[in-house]
This record gives C-alpha cells, structure tokens and sequence, in this order.
C-alpha cells in the first residue's frame, strides 16, 4: 500500500483528551494526541489492527457544552518509532459532531496565530 495514502491530508492540531473505543464489543482507552476533520491519532497500549472498524467516544478540550464526539472510525495505521498507539479517520461522522471539530480546529488556528 502507498504510504502517501496513509498520511493525513488536513492539518492535525496537538490535543490531550481521554478516548474510548469499541471493537467487535471490546473496549479500549487511549489519549487522543492530535485531531484534523479527517482523521485524529491516539496513544494506546491497546493499539487497534490496521483496517479494522472502531466506534469511538470523546470529549474537546475546554468544551464547557459537554458534548460527546462519537463517530465510527476506520485504523489506517500503527504508530511509528515504538510509540505505542494508532491514527485512524472518521468513517461516519455524524454533521453534529464534524461541525464540533471544525469549531474546536478553527478556535485552535485562532489562538496559534
């Protein structure tokens, strides 16, 4: 497979927010580490089988609304340099929460600049 299809195509932004993800009804929890409206990468010792299917669950960072992005994702790749862990890219994104991440990513650009 190209390795150019792999790598994220959208800016990622740093974030640091506890994930949980489901496969074939096991669960798992991570760190979210970086997000795009594509995709994000997670920190894990419960790192995901490229290809496979995930339904996740998260909260942004300083989001006062509560509200909770869960979307299916799909694993495109392991993490690189021994890091132990997996990045993926939104499969289903329901409009609600991609409308919550591209909020959260312009705010961040904001800030950065």
């Amino acid at each position: 497979m190209n390795d150019d299809k792999l790598r994220p195509r959208a800016p990622r932004v740093p974030v640091d927010a506890e994930l949980t993800f489901w496969r074939d009804g096991n669960h798992g929890e991570g760190r979210l580490t970086d997000l795009s409206a594509g995709g994000f990468f997670t920190a894990t010792d419960e790192p995901a089988p490229v290809g496979s299917r995930l339904e996740i669950s998260f909260t942004l960072p300083h989001d006062r609304s509560g509200k909770i992005v869960t979307a299916e994702v799909i694993v495109v790749r392991r993490a690189e340099g021994g890091r132990p862990g997996f990045g993926a890219r939104f499969f289903r994104l329901p409009k609600a929460a991609a409308g919550m991440i591209e909020e959260f990513l312009a705010r961040s650009a904001r800030r950065r600049t």
